[in-house]
């Protein structure tokens, strides 16, 4: 192993003996263990040394799991693993040592970018001369991914070596060294049926399912890893668009815009060409349009307007249409420089698809309703009905569709913020593909990341919270029928789940009372445009109560925490100056600013005794986690590296967790006494989360004492298909056909 590794706060400290080894220093925590630097003092060499933690040193289960990954690398001999030179126990302290290998893992080295393909190839073939001298033996490795493969340095050349057998599954087969009964029981049915284990990015479909593991879980394993790395020839990734959302074309077609991490960028499709930075742009962004005359159009989610910067870039002007209050999402110029547009909030006739006059700015027409974008191609506007995709004639000059929409295909699909799964040519060139939906169950986790019972079935899950006594769940699930988001309540012990809420609108982001009796909930059932927060009891069919309105130039309210006094912080959305965090008073809305700065605040977690308040910040230029006292403000204590969103407090105060970008769970120690101090973050493990930012979900939960997480683990289906249409208005008309390609 090597020193580059993260360094974590472990038990042991320099000088500690384990038999003949003596600990020189930390080199990481991983799911297993934890991983020393030591001496040898027998042979006068380094080695790596690693335990099991304390406070699992106990649990028989994980003492039977290091034991089994001891006999597991013992039965294998092959120059691309990493061996074993001893096992022991000291003072209640069990370890294994192993070779200390200077190097890095394929995680660490991929942070680099992708692997250059005669790279990429090398490693592949070390790793699958590797597992196969391990199945040849009985040895089923489960928890392939980069940051289990180590690339050791070797003057100019890298040997490769995989790790942590941790997870391994020893079965009998010919060539496998000679077990006792006892033994083979212990190593075949070391996990009980239905358990989930391993890395869930890289974990094959009967893994995901709880099923029977062997040697073809581990070859799920290599296709999963490699389609990080390798770049196909028919599906290059473009230079400079890490984090990109949202794609849309240059009217020339040689260049895509996007956004990325709070910026508006452009890359050229040719490789010679580099990525550019147009401007910033809200990290909540819904969609863009790419003019003929080299401007920019694009939706604010933070403002809830239209945004205009020319091509080189510049100050953002606002789009603003007389008389419309809608949110116009999804924008498309048109070729007579009109705009299409989509909006979602509010009821009745506000729903629907929208031209408007960019010259003008006289108003906006509406031409159909839909909860979803259109498109204009071809003398048509293509829409979603449903699941069907559909096709209308299109005036141009009237801004009116006429005839009869016609059926181009079925299982197409649409995302709760209005995406939609296809894309129309100017060429007759039609692609679609089935649904959007952000689907996954909710299930608990441990501290490692290992996968554990389900809570809930598969689902379009917007955001969830335990009550204050962890007996229930309230959370927002997406209808699949309306695409809005509704409350529900699930009781944990009973395993049954009661809708709150069950209107053709937006009712999201739960937050419960300190009681537990009462939830409060945004929504945008008294407004147009924007939420509002409203308040119920925790059963169906509960009179709802209007806590908040919607404040003078906010869009969005999302509350977040329910105090002893009565007093809900929420963080908002203002038209001018971004996030804040705010309260009000549930009794009498009353309001006051909390945090009100000229960067963006958002995510306020209060600490259980509510003297402390943890929330994210930009002030640095990217998102931080920050602590202050919550009465009175004062210094203010940075407690991320390396970026931060959603924290959370364990339930004593002592341990605070947050997400990374890139969807790292890490946790920091915590000295919450008169003066707060913060320990260097841990890693626990990876979540699902996406790196694209996004305010409007939530993707964890700790349960109180910090045990076991409640987070989102995606579905496993089929793999995502694209179907290509050529020829379609010909085929509309009836002159010819449409030939389709996937």
């Amino acid at each position: 192993m090597s020193e580059t590794l993260r360094q974590s706060q472990m038990a042991l400290p320099t000088g500690t003996r384990l038999g003949p080894y003596e600990v020189i220093s930390a080199i990481g925590a991983g799911g297993m263990g934890e991983v020393y630097k030591a001496r040898d003092t027998r042979l006068d060499r380094s080695v790596a040394i690693k335990i099991l933690p304390s406070d699992v040193a106990n649990d028989a289960d994980r003492r039977a799991r290091f034991e089994r990954e001891a006999r597991a690398v013992a039965m294998l001999d092959h120059p691309n693993v990493c061996g074993i030179f001893d096992i022991g126990e000291a003072d209640g302290v069990h370890y294994l040592v192993m070779p200390y290998l200077e190097g890095q893992t394929l995680a660490a080295r991929l942070e680099n970018g992708p692997l250059p393909f005669d790279e990429a190839m090398r490693i592949a073939i070390a790793l699958c001369h590797a597992l196969h001298s391990a199945h040849k033996v009985g040895v089923t490795h489960r928890d392939l991914k980069p940051a289990n493969i180590f690339l050791v340095r070797r003057g100019r050349s890298t040997e490769v070596k995989l790790l942590d057998f941790g997870l391994a599954k020893l079965r009998p087969s010919a060539g496998a060294i000679s077990l006792s009964t006892m033994e083979q029981r212990a190593t075949t049915q070391g996990t009980a049926r239905g358990t989930l284990l391993g890395t869930f990015h890289y974990m094959s479909p009967e893994q995901l399912e709880g099923r029977d593991a062997d040697a073809r879980s581990d070859a799920n394993g290599e296709p999963l890893l490699w389609l990080r790395t390798l770049a196909d020839p028919r599906a290059r990734p473009m230079r400079g668009t890490e984090g990109a959302a949202d794609p849309f074309w240059s009217p020339d077609s040689t260049r895509v815009a996007f956004f990325s991490k709070g910026f508006l960028k452009w890359a050229g499709i040719s490789e010679d060409v580099p990525a550019q930075t147009v401007s910033r742009a809200p990290v909540d962004s819904r969609g863009g349009a790419w003019g003929q005359d080299g401007a920019f159009v694009f939706y604010s989610g933070k403002t809830q307007t239209l945004s205009r910067v020319p091509e080189r870039g510049g100050a953002l002007t606002d789009v603003v249409f007389q008389g419309f209050s809608g949110t116009p999402r999804w924008p498309q110029l048109l070729p007579n420089g009109q705009l299409l547009f989509q909006t979602r909030h509010g009821a009745g006739l506000l729903r629907g698809i929208y031209a408007a006059s960019m010259a003008s700015r006289a108003g906006a027409t509406r031409i159909i309703g839909s909860d979803w974008a259109a498109q204009y191609a071809s003398g048509h506007l293509l829409f979603i009905d449903g699941a069907t995709l559909m096709a209308q004639p299109f005036d141009l000059t009237t801004g009116t569709v006429h005839g009869t929409a016609r059926r181009l295909a079925n299982n197409v699909g649409g995302s709760t913020a209005g995406a939609v799964a296809f894309s129309a040519s100017t060429t007759g060139v039609l692609a679609h593909a089935p649904g959007l939906s952000n689907r996954s169950e909710l299930r608990w986790a441990d501290r490692t990341g290992r996968i554990g019972p389900l809570v809930l079935p598969a689902g379009d899950y917007q955001d969830f919270t335990l009550s204050p006594d962890q007996s229930r769940l309230a959370y927002s699930l997406v209808d699949t029928q309306t695409q809005a988001p509704d409350v529900w309540i699930l009781d944990l012990d009973r395993g049954a789940s009661a809708r709150i809420t069950s209107e053709r609108l937006l009712d999201s982001t739960p937050t419960w009372s300190p009681d537990g009796d009462r939830i409060v909930f945004r929504s945008n059932r008294t407004s147009s445009v924007g939420t509002s927060l409203l308040e119920t009891a925790t059963t169906p069919g509960a009179p709802v109560r209007l806590v908040l309105e919607q404040m003078p130039q906010v869009t969005n309210s999302f509350p977040a925490a329910w105090l002893k006094n009565g007093e809900i912080l929420f963080s908002q959305t203002h038209i001018e100056a971004g996030y804040d965090i705010w309260s009000v008073q549930a009794d009498n809305s009353e309001t006051r600013a909390v945090l009100a700065t000229t960067s963006n605040e958002l995510h306020p977690a209060v600490s259980p005794d509510e003297r402390w308040l943890a929330y994210a910040s930009d002030q640095s230029g990217r998102y931080e986690v920050y602590v202050q006292e919550r009465a009175g403000g004062g210094q203010r204590t940075l407690v991320s590296t390396g970026g931060g969103l959603q924290p959370r407090w364990r339930g004593d105060g002592r341990e605070l967790f947050y997400l990374q970008p890139d969807g790292s769970l890490m946790a920091v120690g915590l000295d919450a006494g008169p003066r707060f101090a913060a320990a260097a973050p841990r890693l626990l493990f990876r979540t699902s989360r996406s790196s694209a930012f996004n305010p409007y979900r939530n993707d964890y939960f700790p349960a109180t004492d910090g045990r076991r997480f409640l987070i989102r683990v995606p579905v496993a289906g089929p793999s995502p298909s694209i179907t290509v249409v050529v020829n379609w208005p010909a085929w509309l008309k009836g002159e010819g056909p449409a030939l389709l390609s996937r």
